[in-house]
């Protein structure tokens, strides 16, 4: 953008970026993810994370993301929307025997999360 001076004709010239929020997902920000837990526990907002558009803007998306657990056993005990944020999840887990992997997916984009169990 540039602007232009009413007394001196001066030019100045004003960057900006107007984004608009994409609709579909294409990428996952992971906010917070738990150091370690014991095996066994339940452990409440173990990850957190935030989905984002092309522009890494968030993103609400209308269905739920999916959370696997490929590694480490362990269940996933609910997956909800937290704060003002758009995109904004959490995950409640228990965990299970060992280092526990996470798969977050939401269309298809996918993110692993480690939370080690000791």
């Amino acid at each position: 953008m540039q602007v232009t001076g009413t007394v001196n004709q001066n030019v100045a010239r004003i960057p900006y970026w107007l984004a608009v929020p994409g609709s579909t997902p294409a990428g996952i920000s992971v906010l917070h993810s738990d150091n370690s837990d014991p095996a066994g526990s339940t452990s409440v907002r173990a990850v957190v994370f935030r989905v984002l558009d092309i522009a890494g803007l968030p993103l609400n998306v209308s269905d739920t993301p999916k959370i696997v657990i490929s590694a480490g056993g362990g269940t996933v005990r609910s997956v909800y929307r937290i704060g003002s944020v758009p995109g904004t999840y959490a995950v409640d887990i228990r965990t299970g025997t060992s280092t526990m992997q996470l798969d977050i997916s939401v269309g298809d984009v996918t993110q692993s999360v480690i939370i080690p169990v000791v």
